[in-house]
């Protein structure tokens, strides 16, 4: 991501219009910890700060954006064993 964004910064990959990040990672075994389910879990701090600060990496005055979400605990029992 380093040698990307010197591309980037040298005008290589031309002017940036837009900008998607994503964001996967298996939060099942926090949902199974007691501070989790009792609201512990804070989901912007627990991985989409991620992409949200790849976004900002390359377009710090970003002004508007859009997001999908998710919601394991809702699917409880109805996606992949354990979720």
């Amino acid at each position: 991501m380093i040698r990307q964004r010197a591309d980037f910064d040298s005008g290589k990959h031309g002017n940036l219009f837009s900008v998607e990040a994503h964001y996967h990672a298996d939060h099942r075994w926090f949902l199974k910890k007691d501070w989790a389910k009792n609201g512990g879990l804070k989901w912007l701090y627990g991985g989409l700060s991620h992409p949200i600060d790849l976004v900002r990496w390359y377009m710090p005055d970003i002004t508007e954006g859009d997001g999908i979400w998710f919601d394991y605990g809702k699917w409880k029992g109805r996606g992949p064993a354990g979720c």
